[in-house]
């Protein structure tokens, strides 16, 4: 695992033991993991999972890419569309974007459905688009890639 996304797990770590562990959008059974990081356009992208949210996140190669500033929004394009980071930057990993992706997370009963979700979700930012709830064979799908990540659901056969 390249060294900045175990230092952003063990940030968020520490945020999530001194910071965020009593309040009550925290989600107990879950803990700080990254999930599914892959080099893409000249950065790392992958999932992080919290006891609060589980977000898409961006750790840009350049450390200086981070020019509109922290708190501003950048979106980037991924095969699986277009998303908007919050910047952020951190002393010990560099500049970050983050994309939520679930928030709160207190659906997910354990760590590992959150890190099926996570997963599921770095793979849609990753594949191709394909027309909403339509698979590559045409047969209906149910859920949009979209609709994944944002959380809504289509509801094509009495599933939502």
């Amino acid at each position: 695992m390249d060294t900045r996304v175990t230092k952003l797990e063990r940030y968020f770590g520490r945020v999530a033991g001194e910071t965020m562990a009593d309040l009550p959008i925290a989600n107990a059974a879950l803990d700080v993991e990254a999930v599914g990081f892959r080099p893409w356009n000249e950065a790392l992208v992958g999932t992080l999972i919290t006891p609060w949210a589980i977000n898409l996140v961006r750790l840009p190669d350049d450390p200086g890419e981070t020019d509109l500033g922290p708190g501003s929004k950048r979106e980037h394009r991924f095969p699986g569309g277009t998303f908007a980071f919050l910047e952020g930057e951190e002393a010990d990993f560099g500049p970050y974007g983050l994309c939520s992706l679930f928030s709160p997370v207190t659906e997910f009963v354990d760590q590992e459905a959150a890190r099926i979700a996570a997963r599921a979700a770095v793979a849609e930012v990753f594949a191709e688009n394909e027309a909403p709830g339509e698979d590559a064979g045409g047969g209906s799908r149910g859920v949009s890639r979209r609709g994944f990540l944002r959380g809504t659901f289509t509801d094509t056969k009495g599933v939502s």
